[in-house]
């Protein structure tokens, strides 16, 4: 059995500029995710709120809507972190992924593929995702660091570690780049389609 997996556009590969984050620089944490329950926003909001004491201007911006857009904000609001988490609603992510410093993907085990993950890593953004087996598929051990689902200690803990760690951030943002260029590379996506549905096509084209 082949696994034939989504492509990622490649206007998304492009070279990411991992900006330094001292106290003041407001690091901005992204997600991309429809607001429903098969996602876990909740933790990154809990997460948010633990680092305060370390980095108190951090802010996490939320691409996407979703029946769970109120809940959200007042989950912000009870922890305190409603001046720093923005639900921007549904909005083309390009832009985003070339400006955000972190990329985070809290999920469930519900998660398909988690295509938003792999345009981030094609981005070449430093990637925080839940330890799951969808998550392990697509980013593999080189391609994001791994947080247990649900754990707002563990997801606090590692953002700390991005934040303050430059190199860090830069190693992993490459690391996921070129793991998204083997495996969501569109000519490639392309080509095991062709081969899927036309056995023999490409042989014959390289022939001619």
């Amino acid at each position: 059995m082949e696994v034939i997996y989504n492509a990622v556009d490649p206007a998304f590969d492009r070279v990411h500029g991992h900006r330094p984050l001292p106290s003041g620089s407001a690091p901005r944490i992204g997600m991309v995710a429809r607001l429903d329950r098969i996602k876990d926003h909740k933790t990154l909001i809990g997460a948010l709120a633990e680092i305060a004491p370390v980095c108190p201007d951090a802010v996490v911006e939320f691409a996407g809507d979703g029946p769970l857009r109120g809940e959200l904000e007042q989950e912000a609001l009870r922890l305190k972190v409603g001046d720093r988490v923005r639900f921007l609603g549904f909005k083309p992510v390009g832009a985003l992924l070339a400006q955000w410093d972190i990329y985070v993907h809290s999920t469930t085990a519900s998660e398909g593929m988690g295509t938003a993950v792999a345009e981030a890593m094609m981005s070449g953004l430093p990637c925080l995702v839940s330890d799951l087996d969808v998550m392990r598929e697509v980013c593999g051990p080189e391609g994001a660091l791994y947080a247990a689902a649900g754990d707002v200690d563990a997801f606090s803990g590692t953002l700390i570690r991005l934040i303050q760690d430059r190199e860090l951030r830069e190693t992993l943002g490459s690391a996921g780049q070129r793991r998204a260029r083997r495996m969501f590379d569109l000519s490639k996506v392309s080509s095991a389609y062709l081969r899927l549905v036309f056995p023999g096509a490409e042989e014959l084209h390289e022939a001619h």
